[in-house]
């Protein structure tokens, strides 16, 4: 759904009166992204253990370090900056030179670099029996980086899931009162007596629509949560049900 059909949907499903605006835009605009951290919160510690949910959360996946992006660097120091999106970790591995071919190419072996506490950082830093190497790394994350041992690994691959982004619903009200709504990169000029949604009376306006980015298929939760954040119980069993599931 775009998110006017969810708009739509959300409020035929709860319409109390014969207007059926039980969402202003400005409160969809609000509670949106609450009800899709919701969501999002719920599937996380189910991914990469449950099939249907890994594929849903994979539209937030982020890969550094395959034939489009580049790995993520470390310093000489061992630090590695995190990614501002990041959100959730999934696997970090070392691309380690196991042997070389009869042209003397490298032969790469990713290692996965395994992550500890900071305590348990420090102990195998400490060893003489555990201590990390190239073959066996190790990380542990800090506020804003993650630090390696060794230090000399230059760049590692990342494999994590990003933020949700924040989608916003845009329109202008026109004659008649009604809200309509603009696609991303949509333009109106506005007639007389109509009026842009940050106020605008003149003028072009250009819409700031963003749209949703979550899977299709967890839309109808997502209208589910919206119209709960009213204090509105639907009867859609399915629904529910599908609800419920998430929090068990």
């Amino acid at each position: 759904m775009n998110l006017q059909q969810l708009l739509d949907y959300v409020n035929f499903l709860g319409s109390k009166d014969e207007s059926g605006n039980v969402y202003p835009p400005e409160r969809f605009n609000l509670n949106l992204p609450i009800a899709i951290r919701e969501v999002y919160d719920a599937f996380i510690p189910f991914y990469e253990k449950d099939q249907k949910i890994t594929e849903i959360m994979s539209t937030y996946k982020v890969v550094l370090g395959d034939d489009l992006t580049p790995h993520l660097p470390v310093s000489t120091r061992g630090k590695a900056v995190i990614p501002s999106d990041f959100d959730h970790h999934s696997s970090l591995s070392y691309p380690y030179i196991a042997s070389y071919d009869s042209d003397s190419n490298p032969i790469i072996e990713y290692r996965d670099v395994d992550i500890v506490t900071e305590a348990q950082y420090q102990a195998r830093v400490g060893s003489t029996l555990l201590e990390p190497t190239k073959y066996d790394p190790v990380a542990t994350y800090y506020n804003g980086y993650i630090q390696f041992s060794p230090y000399n690994l230059i760049s590692v691959r990342m494999v994590y899931l990003k933020k949700p982004e924040i989608p916003y619903y845009d329109y202008y009200i026109d004659t008649n009162l009604d809200h309509v709504y603009l696609a991303p990169g949509a333009t109106h000029t506005l007639a007389t007596g109509e009026e842009g949604s940050q106020g605008q009376t003149t003028g072009t306006v250009t819409s700031a629509t963003v749209e949703l980015s979550i899977h299709e298929s967890t839309h109808p939760l997502i209208a589910y949560i919206l119209l709960a954040k009213l204090g509105i119980n639907i009867k859609d069993l399915p629904l529910v049900q599908y609800a419920e599931m998430l929090k068990r």
